[in-house]
């Protein structure tokens, strides 16, 4: 089937790849920035590396949901290997993660081609260098990606063909770079290291001098013999704290640091936490102490900050932008970074405060196993109810209403829960079109993969019979199998009538 067709493309090691059309910035401080030259900044390839190789490291596995309200790793799924394992023939799984990480964390974008191949529409990610890809509006909701090849013609894909990764963003569609709104920051750590690169390499810096009185002559041969008697005694590690000894009146005298040395290094030490707060990251991460932090006093809670302020947005970005880019039926399938391993604390402590949770009443013991990450238990989801106070759970009064307002009411929340199984629908069958066109096969098999757990969504979402659920999904499919791809044209006014009919019968 062509739809599965492997195409040829280059390797993520080809130098074509990575040799887009370079550009730089140029600061207020005089020195061009761009991607390359920023990373010479030791607090910049700290920050860079701290976020994007924590996130890489961090499991990133698929999950189907269950009717119980639980779930099961999709081990099965073919995602699952390409995000836990390996997305391509030349990157694992952690090179693959960190790589965009660091793309969007600098250039505000992360970008993937899509192939597909033997494990269905996503069998490849092969990632694309930001500076080569520029985003290109259709419509409203859709963009295209113009490829850029050193030598070669442009190539256009469409937004289904290309996994996106948004960091910061004026428009929620393509992210803004670091680099161009931290330039001057930049450009003034980049100046200062070339300044003291200068001054070690260009300028005088003496440990001290020996001063001799006026009255004594002293030859160059003899100062020279001074010079090397007293490095050769007193110079070194093996020499440290021992007694020197001058004649003929001279004297020692130490340099320090000038205002102008002490002013320097403030500024180096003031540049470096100002690249940690463009990136959000807290300065003892990065292995800077000269300052109290403000995230906790204690490991533990600045793990919990980092995880929370600067960890947790970019493992929600990767798993929404997987969902929106690569998973066909959103609503059976999600993926998940497992981030609950660093965030649990000790044993003991995170024990005692669900015994004191599940004593008080106000977390079922399955709650507690889904915060460990277990599947729910038959029977553990009743609420304990200390015996010293009052009961819990007692319903509200309700209020009686007028029997007109209430069907209105009644009708109108129905109409909202039909129109959100309706736009599900048309989102994925839209996805489907694109890469089926006009391939029977593929589009029945796709219809079939959508609709395989959707009719309990359907009962869930209309709270209507799972008998009538299914009944609406079997007639859904034979719609769409006979009509094919183009069905979905006019889907949404008569399904959200459709629905809402069924529901009102029932």
């Amino acid at each position: 089937m062509g739809l599965f067709r492997p195409l040829a493309i280059a390797s993520p090691n080809d130098e074509r790849v990575w040799d887009p059309p370079r550009y730089s910035l140029r600061s207020k401080a005089g020195v061009p920035i761009n991607a390359q030259s920023i990373l010479g900044i030791s607090a910049v390839w700290a920050c860079t590396r701290l976020i994007s190789q924590s996130l890489a490291s961090i499991p990133l596995l698929m999950y189907e949901r269950q009717t119980d309200g639980g779930r099961r790793r999709a081990s099965g799924h073919p995602l699952y290997d390409l995000l836990h394992d390996q997305p391509n023939a030349s990157m694992t799984a952690f090179e693959f993660k960190r790589l965009l990480t660091m793309h969007a964390l600098l250039r505000g974008n992360g970008y993937a081609r899509i192939l597909p191949g033997p494990r269905g529409l996503v069998d490849h990610l092969v990632p694309l260098h930001p500076d080569s890809v520029t985003p290109e509006p259709v419509d409203d909701e859709r963009l295209r990606y113009r490829i850029k090849r050193s030598g070669q013609p442009d190539e256009v894909l469409a937004d289904d063909e290309v996994f996106h990764l948004v960091g910061l963003s004026w428009d929620g569609r393509v992210g803004v770079s670091v680099i161009e709104y931290a330039r001057e920051t930049m450009g003034l750590a980049l100046a200062t290291e070339s300044h003291g690169a200068r001054l070690f390499g260009q300028g005088i810096s003496l440990a001290g001098v020996v001063e001799v009185p006026r009255e004594t002559k002293i030859t160059q041969q003899g100062a020279q013999n001074l010079r090397m008697d007293l490095e050769t005694q007193h110079a070194g590690l093996g020499n440290a704290h021992s007694v020197m000894v001058l004649a003929d009146g001279a004297t020692w005298k130490p340099m320090g640091l000038t205002s102008e040395d002490s002013q320097f290094l403030e500024t180096r030490q003031f540049q470096v936490a100002e690249v940690a707060r463009w990136f959000g990251v807290d300065l003892t991460l990065i292995q800077e102490n000269t300052k109290a932090t403000s995230w906790g006093t204690g490991i533990e809670q600045l793990l919990q900050a980092f995880v929370t302020f600067t960890l947790l947005p970019w493992a929600v970005l990767w798993e929404q932008a997987i969902s929106r880019d690569m998973v066909v039926a959103p609503q059976r399938y999600f993926p998940e970074y497992q981030l609950n391993s660093l965030v649990r604390g000790d044993l003991l402590a995170r024990y005692q405060a669900y015994d004191l949770a599940v004593k008080g009443g106000w977390k079922s013991r399955n709650e507690v196993r889904q915060l460990e990450n277990d599947n729910p238990v038959p029977g553990l989801d009743d609420y304990d109810r200390p015996l010293n106070v009052a009961s819990i759970g007692q319903p509200e009064p309700v209020v009686a209403q007028p029997q007109g307002r209430r069907e209105a009411h009644y009708s109108q929340l129905l109409r909202e829960a039909a129109g959100r199984v309706v736009r599900k629908e048309q989102a994925a069958l839209e996805r489907a079109s694109r890469h089926c066109k006009q391939d029977s096969a593929d589009w029945a098999q796709a219809v079939d993969e959508f609709y395989a757990d959707h009719a309990s969504y359907v009962a869930a979402a209309l709270a209507i019979p799972a008998a009538t659920a299914e009944l609406y999904v079997t007639g859904q499919k034979l719609t769409l199998l006979e009509r094919g791809p183009g069905a979905v044209e006019d889907w949404l006014p008569a399904r959200i009538e459709h629905l809402v009919q069924l529901a009102e019968a029932n």
